[in-house]
């Protein structure tokens, strides 16, 4: 085998060899674990569907950033920046009327969440903005809803008050 063979043949593994990479990190990448999934569990949508229902005057919006709803400086600002709201509901205007939380009652809130859940009512009650909570196992009936956010004028007066 002279030299020029033996080039020949390195340089075809070497080929070879980066082809192979290239395929198998393609294929890799087309195989990951990236998957769909959807954006509200069992029981938002539940609440979701009731609440579109229920208020069809009203913008329901759905796990709504807090730094969408709440300007804030301070010490709190970066907690209150990777919060969300489960429910948002609005004016046609877009005026936040309340903002709804279903609660995890599957397991203890640890000290830690307990601080944030109190720094998160607070800020919502500085804002002006309603938060009504309710849990999976006592989702808010179509009744209630159309009691709270139906009569608009009332709601109001309960939150300037």
């Amino acid at each position: 085998m002279d030299a020029s063979t033996a080039t020949l043949i390195v340089i075809a593994l070497g080929i070879s060899g980066a082809c192979y990479f290239y395929w198998t990190r393609r294929r890799a990448v087309e195989q990951s674990d990236y998957a769909r999934r959807r954006p509200l569990n069992t029981h938002e949508q539940t609440l979701y569907w009731r609440l579109v229902n229920t208020l069809p005057e009203h913008v329901v919006l759905a796990q709504v950033a807090m730094k969408r709803c709440i300007a804030t400086r301070g010490p709190n600002a970066e907690m209150i920046s990777r919060e969300s709201l489960d429910f948002v509901i609005c004016d046609k205007s877009m005026r936040m009327i309340a903002a709804i939380e279903i609660e995890d009652d599957t397991r203890p809130a640890s000290e830690y969440r307990e601080k944030i859940e109190q720094i998160k009512e607070e800020a919502l009650e500085v804002a002006g903005i309603r938060l009504i909570k309710c849990t999976p196992k006592s989702l808010l009936s179509e009744a209630y809803i159309s009691m709270e956010f139906n009569n608009h004028s009332s709601l109001m007066a309960r939150m300037i008050a």
